[in-house]
């Protein structure tokens, strides 16, 4: 996949070299990374292998007076900083063309406050915060469901997880920041103090400077958990229709916060295509999870499969994480929807599935997830993530078993493409998390940030007026 160019020439390379030389970063206890060292194709080698992206370099600093010092340096090189906290970038934009990384894996510390607060070093993944969290006093923030990604780029964009109905997206939980800026001071962010750049971090962080920690308010973890899903396998289409719409006016009521549920489709390897609703109750035992979902039970059409599975202490928060991947060799678009999709457009949805769906070489599933509940809670201009009246987020996603090199980037386009459009032919709103590297350069800011787009662009032209932090979905500084 192209993204745009940058400098990438051997003189920034060196003028960047030298300049974190002058800082004294090339000491034992850190490490820079360069396009001549042997480890660099592993260390430049994104989550998404249909990206090829070419960084000028890699640097893992220890602490984060090593951040600024390297800040500083890229500053003064001329040469665009990008932080890199999981590395699982949609678009890989945590190792963009022609800049610095920095790679944040050695600020993995996790501290649990008397008073429910945690303080999370932005090179955690989820799983380790999941299980950390627990272990230190059975707390929890509403992660998402893949251990592996970091928490950085989740919680700066959104993070929604299993307790999201329940608590907020991430970054709702978040009460302050530890923040390298442009200029290479490290301040700490929260309402009280720098609440422009507060604000900004919590939906657009990566464009604002690097956050080295973040303060969550932690909430108390689940003690208890049922997992249950509803299967319709190999039905006809008129029937999947039927159960994706019962299923989008159920959870259109708003159901109890503790219930989490989504819908995924997927092809079901035999000429049709599988419709699977499955998620958690917390707290409480299977009659409280029937007496919930019953309307669902009620409305949707017969013959399908139902099963449930109890959990309990971490193996319940650890039950809602999916085995990590590596690498993965795909495309994906999101969409945010309000209101029930109407049957036509439904028709239209399915019909396309069924038909490209079951006839395209590459897999895929299309997940919708619910973001409702206290995720609606919250203004939209109360953080820099405007989505708060949101129904569904639509995950459209084709990949290729074991990231089989042979299938055209083309194809996976025409084929998501096609899966957004019979949907919608425009695209409104889009989840920043699920970054879109083919959205045109007039359309990603609108659908990321909405109306808290020209407040994103003040602060920026305030706290970082050059541009240090670029990326090529970055929000760019107003003019002057």
């Amino acid at each position: 996949m192209s993204l745009p160019e940058s400098n990438t020439d051997s003189d920034a390379t060196e003028a960047l070299a030298a300049a974190l030389a002058a800082t004294s970063l090339t000491s034992p206890l850190s490490k820079l990374v360069l396009p001549s060292s042997p480890s660099f194709p592993r260390a430049s080698s994104p989550y998404n292998l249909l990206l090829s992206p070419q960084p000028l370099a890699i640097f893992y600093p220890p602490t984060p007076h090593g951040v600024a010092s390297a800040v500083r340096a890229a500053a003064r090189a001329g040469v665009p900083v990008v932080a890199r906290s999981g590395g699982h970038s949609y678009a890989g934009y945590g190792l963009s063309d022609g800049a610095l990384v920095i790679s944040l894996e050695r600020l993995d510390g996790i501290e649990v406050l008397e008073e429910g607060r945690a303080v999370v070093g932005t090179g955690n993944r989820l799983g380790a915060v999941v299980r950390r969290l627990w272990e230190r006093g059975r707390r929890a923030v509403p992660t998402g469901t893949c251990p592996h990604v970091g928490i950085g780029g989740h919680a700066s964009f959104g993070g929604y997880g299993p307790l999201s109905r329940m608590h907020g997206l991430i970054l709702d939980r978040i009460v302050g920041a530890e923040v390298v800026l442009a200029s290479g001071e490290i301040v700490h962010a929260s309402k009280k103090e720098h609440s422009d750049l507060f604000w900004a971090l919590r939906g657009a962080a990566p464009s604002f400077g690097i956050v080295t920690a973040w303060t969550f308010d932690t909430v108390p973890a689940p003690e208890t958990m049922i997992s249950f899903s509803i299967f319709f396998n190999s039905h006809p289409k008129e029937t999947l229709v039927s159960a994706f719409d019962a299923f989008q006016r159920f959870m259109y009521t708003d159901p109890p916060g503790r219930l989490y549920a989504v819908v995924v489709l997927s092809p079901d390897g035999d000429g049709g295509v599988n419709l699977k609703i499955y998620g958690h109750h917390f707290d409480g035992d299977q009659e409280d999870l029937i007496s919930v979902i019953r309307p669902l039970l009620d409305a949707l059409p017969k013959g399908y499969d139902f099963h449930s599975e109890w959990h309990e202490g971490l193996a319940a928060l650890e039950a809602t994480l999916e085995p990590a991947v590596e690498h993965d060799r795909f495309y994906a678009k999101s969409l945010f929807i309000d209101a029930p999709l109407p049957l036509p457009t439904l028709e239209s949805y399915f019909t396309y599935l069924f038909k490209e769906g079951t006839s395209t070489k590459l897999d895929w599933f299309a997940m919708s997830d619910p973001y409702n509940g206290a995720i609606h809670s919250v203004p939209s201009t109360s953080t820099a993530f405007p989505h708060r009246s949101v129904l569904f987020g639509f995950q459209l996603y084709a990949n290729t078993s074991n990231s089989d090199p042979t299938i055209p980037e083309k194809e996976f386009f025409a084929f998501v493409d096609g899966m957004q459009r019979s949907i919608t032919p425009h695209l409104q709103a889009a989840y920043a998390n699920y970054c879109d590297p083919r959205l045109r350069p007039g359309e990603w800011p609108r659908v990321y940030f909405a109306g808290n787009l020209g407040r994103l662009r003040e602060v920026k032209r305030v706290l970082d007026p050059g541009n240090v932090f670029r990326f090529p979905q970055s929000v760019e500084p107003a003019e002057e």
